[in-house]
C-alpha cells in the first residue's frame, strides 16, 4: 500500500500485525505511512520502536530526524545523525544538518569525519554553500579544514568568497571570486566562480 501512495491503508495494514514485535517491518511500514502523512510524532514513535528490534539504517534515521527537525526539536537529532553517517559517510544531509548546530566538541568530530572522506575538500566546499544561507556564521572552521588540505588553492579562494559574502562583506567576496575564477582552470567550476562573482557585484549595486 506504501509504494501506491496509500498510507492510510498501509497504517491500517500494519496495524492488523498480530505481534508487530516479532515483525518490526510493521513499525517501519507506519514510520513511512505517518511520514508522508505529515504526523511527525507518530514517525518518531514508529521509527524509534523500529530502531529497538533491528538496530536501524539510513532510511529510518532519516524518516526520524526529519520529523524531530519539523517539531523543532534538533537538538534531539545529534546521536540519530551521526548514526546514519556510520551508514553512509558521504551523505551531504545528516553532514549539514550536523553543520548546522555543533558545539566546540562536535565541530572537532566533524572534522576528523570529514578528514576520512574520499573527497574532503569536495564534502567541505558543500557544506559551506549550504550553511551560507542557514547558519552564515558558522564559514570559518570550514575555511580552515580547507586551508589545512588545499592552501593556496583556487577552492579556498571561494570558500574565503563565500564566508565574506556571509557577512555581506561584498568587496572582499569579489575579491576572492575574482582570483579563484582566473586561477581555475575546471571550466565548470570557474564558471561557478563566475556566477558567485556576479551575484555579488549585484549585491553590491543593491
Amino acid at each position: 500500500w506504501e509504494m501506491m501512495d496509500r498510507s492510510h491503508e498501509a497504517i491500517a495494514a500494519a496495524r492488523r500485525i498480530g505481534s508487530p514485535d516479532k515483525v518490526p517491518g510493521a513499525y517501519d511500514a507506519q514510520a513511512m505511512a505517518y511520514h508522508d502523512r505529515g504526523h511527525h510524532r507518530k514517525v518518531i514513535e514508529f521509527a524509534s520502536k523500529y530502531m529497538e528490534h533491528v538496530g536501524g539504517g539510513p532510511n529510518i534515521l532519516e524518516l526520524k530526524c526529519d520529523a524531530l527537525v519539523s517539531l523543532g526539536r534538533n537538538d534531539e537529532t545529534t546521536a540519530d545523525l551521526w548514526r546514519w553517517l556510520r551508514f553512509e559517510p558521504d551523505n551531504v544531509q545528516p553532514l549539514q544538518q550536523l553543520a548546522g548546530a555543533l558545539d566546540d566538541d562536535n565541530r572537532q568530530k566533524l572534522v576528523e569525519h570529514l578528514s576520512k572522506l574520499d573527497a574532503p575538500v569536495a564534502t567541505a566546499v558543500s557544506l559551506a554553500e549550504w550553511l551560507l544561507y542557514s547558519e552564515p556564521d558558522s564559514l570559518d572552521w570550514l575555511v580552515d579544514f580547507v586551508k589545512s588540505r588545499a592552501a593556496d588553492s583556487p577552492t579556498l579562494d571561494y570558500l574565503r568568497g563565500l564566508a565574506a559574502q556571509a557577512i555581506d562583506d561584498n568587496a572582499a567576496a569579489a575579491k576572492h571570486f575574482k582570483r579563484a575564477m582566473t586561477r581555475e582552470a575546471d571550466e565548470d567550476k570557474r564558471n561557478q566562480y563566475i556566477d558567485s562573482f556576479l551575484d555579488v557585484l549585484a549585491g553590491q549595486e543593491r
